[in-house]
């Protein structure tokens, strides 16, 4: 009976999947969100960030816009969370607030096992706006191969 449910919640959780990059809309903001593995970014952009490549480490990318396409303007925040895996391990988040020119966005970098099925739990707060934004996704994430 375990097996079973611990079954369903896997297939679940991979069946949510596709929603680890993309945007969610929350009246005039708009956060868009993605997970990627630190291996495939540029040399150049880890240089620049302070980030880490490594086949066991993820990149989370956070951006909130206010209001619509070529109008919208980017919005500074205040971003917090933490990543869940099947075993219940909880691991906090640290984010580093980037600005250049009028792009603001949020990075935080974490070390994952090889096919982790994780679920994020990210708090946003844009500034200007009374309210907190909760964020709910989850990703299957995967050793960089060579």
């Amino acid at each position: 009976m375990i097996r079973r449910i611990l079954a369903v919640a896997f297939a679940l959780l991979l069946a949510t999947d596709a929603l680890a990059n993309g945007s969610e809309q929350f009246g005039a903001l708009t956060v868009h969100y993605a997970v990627v593995n630190t291996a495939e970014i540029t040399p150049e952009y880890a240089s620049r960030y302070g980030l880490v490549r490594a086949p066991n480490r993820a990149l989370v990318t956070i951006a909130v816009r206010d209001g619509e396409g070529a109008d919208s303007r980017a919005v500074g925040a205040r971003v917090q969370g933490t990543v869940h895996t099947l075993l219940a391990e909880r691991v906090p988040l640290e984010f580093k607030r980037v600005r250049e020119g009028d792009a603001r966005y949020h990075l935080a970098v974490f070390r994952f096992e090889d096919q982790a099925v994780l679920r994020f739990e990210i708090t946003v707060e844009p500034e200007g706006f009374d309210r907190e934004i909760p964020l709910r996704f989850n990703k299957t994430l995967y050793h960089a191969r060579p």
